[in-house]
């Protein structure tokens, strides 16, 4: 049997006999041979209902003829009562006719009394038919639910989606397809796929599908149709010889991507035109700023050498006639004259570090500042000054443009620091987020740093020409560079404590390694 070996599943059934000694022998037969085996034993038709609606059972055996109750009703009412659960006739003796009827209605075997040996081999066949038969229903219905899954995710996908026989007949049709062409969902399946795209009866000219056939790869084409642009995709499918069986043939509606490249086309060219004006018109505007540059070094120039040499000739050959008060004058006009002069040179400087070509490169910082700092010693000549200088990482920098930079900072520096004694001025970098931060620090004047943000502008000045010399423009240059390099500017400072500027280069990881150690020098 099929469930009946010790150890296996335990089986239940329902006896159905009005003779005990019959009951009695049959529990006494199949427990020799299944020891598992649980059997209920029903007298008449009421214990028999009562035991069916508890229900439990593996299997069903029926005495044919119970008073009142033969195996036709009993029958009838254990399919009623537990459906699927075999019945097995037992009887002392019934004709061919009877037992014929009996298989018709569904009795799944008989047994006749005087044969009870053949019993538990029957129990076991209606059992094991039962299992093969209920497995195979659950497999019926795994295999129905999975095609429902993979249709209802064939359905879900946005794009319209044929798959396709070898000769160009649909096979599979999904929801966005049926929409796409207007047809009623599963109307489509078993039409070739050119009478419903094309209405044509063969194959198109350059048919995706049959180019996929011959090359055996994907197939892409646009194809336009009335007043939209379709995508097809073909992806050709193959046996395990490779032989080409179906295709898979996907239809995307790109008509507003279409448009859209257009657009961006038609925009991207319109940009290029704009730029290419734009760019004639600052090449005008940079040979008009050269016309300017020119003229305001040689035409502003001449009238100022005038003055100047005229005043020399003045003081030259009328000093005697000239009072200390009119050489006053005269002095006055001489320095205003070497300060518009000096003005005119820092604003030619200006304008050509904003237009001159950038040659960047890895540098070595120490390098640079030193030669800045080398051009100061004349300033700093006969003065207490304590440098204290750190390394430099090297940076990819225009080398002449950043040596402007630190002579401009460090000519502050000293000039700012002019009342102190000793000067202490301190220069060094340290790196922060990606960036190298540059800076030079002294012990000066300081400013207040309400006025902080007019330091860097043009002819920005927190101090009085008395005070201190110069033009306002130095720090504006210091900014132009630094931006230039993608970097920033920024000061902080303290009135009469002294002030700190920095500027930022951006990191450059494969070239950046200190210099030398930290040194001070008096």
């Amino acid at each position: 049997m099929a469930n009946n070996t010790v150890g296996g599943p335990p089986l239940k059934g329902l006896y159905l006999e009005d003779a005990p000694r019959d009951a009695e022998l049959v529990r006494e037969l199949l427990g020799a041979v299944v020891p598992a085996l649980a059997l209920d034993c029903a007298a008449n038709k009421e214990e028999f209902r009562a035991a069916l609606e508890k229900g439990g059972y593996d299997f069903i055996l029926a005495d044919f003829k119970v008073p009142g109750f033969d195996g036709f009703a009993s029958l009838k009412m254990a399919n009623k009562l537990l459906p699927g659960v075999p019945v097995i006739c037992v009887s002392g003796a019934i004709g061919e006719e009877t037992a014929v009827g009996l298989l018709k209605a569904g009795v799944a075997d008989f047994i006749f009394k005087d044969r009870p040996a053949r019993l538990p081999a029957a129990i076991s066949r209606a059992v094991s038919y039962l299992a093969a038969k209920s497995g195979l229903r659950l497999a019926h219905a795994a295999v129905e639910a999975t095609a429902r899954d993979w249709q209802s995710t064939f359905d879900t996908i946005s794009d319209a989606v044929w798959v396709l026989d070898a000769d160009h007949r649909i096979v599979r049709s999904n929801r966005a397809a049926d929409l796409m062409f207007k047809l009623k969902p599963g109307s489509i399946k078993g039409r070739y796929c050119y009478e419903i795209a094309h209405g044509k009866n063969e194959p198109i000219e350059n048919c995706p599908f049959e180019h996929a056939r011959a090359t055996m790869r994907r197939e892409r084409v646009e194809v336009p149709v009335g007043e939209k642009t379709y995508e097809i995709i073909v992806d050709p499918v193959a046996d395990k010889d490779g032989k080409f069986t179906s295709g898979v043939h996907i239809m995307t509606d790109i008509t507003e991507r279409k448009r859209a490249e257009a657009e961006l086309k038609m925009l991207n060219t319109r940009l290029e035109t704009r730029v290419r004006e734009r760019t004639a018109r600052l090449e005008e505007a940079n040979k008009e700023l050269e016309a300017f540059s020119y003229s305001v070094s040689h035409d502003l120039r001449a009238p100022l050498r005038h003055v100047s040499g005229y005043v020399e000739l003045l003081v030259g050959r009328c000093r005697e006639g000239l009072t200390e008060k009119g050489l006053h004058y005269l002095d006055s006009i001489a320095d205003s004259v070497n300060q518009m002069g000096l003005l005119i040179d820092n604003l030619l400087n200006f304008s050509r570090t904003g237009r001159a070509e950038m040659r960047l490169a890895p540098a070595d910082m120490n390098v640079i500042f030193k030669e800045a700092l080398e051009q100061l010693n004349q300033e700093s000549a006969g003065r207490a000054v304590e440098w204290t200088i750190g390394g430099f990482p090297r940076a990819r920098c225009d080398a002449g443009l950043l040596k402007l930079v630190w002579t401009n900072l460090l000519s502050n520096a000293l000039k700012y620091s002019r009342q102190r004694s000793p000067a202490k001025i301190e220069a060094g970098c340290r790196e922060e987020g990606g960036e190298l931060i540059f800076f030079v620090k002294d012990n000066g004047a300081g400013f207040d740093m309400r006025y902080a943000k007019n330091l860097f502008g043009v002819f920005q000045r927190l101090h009085t020409q008395a005070e201190f010399e110069g033009t306002g423009i130095g720090l504006a240059n210091v900014r132009r560079i630094i931006a230039r390099h993608g970097g920033r500017t920024w000061a902080e400072a303290e009135l009469g404590k002294g002030a700190a500027f920095y500027f930022t280069l951006p990191k450059n990881t494969e070239e950046a390694s200190h210099g030398a150690e930290n040194n001070t020098a008096g």
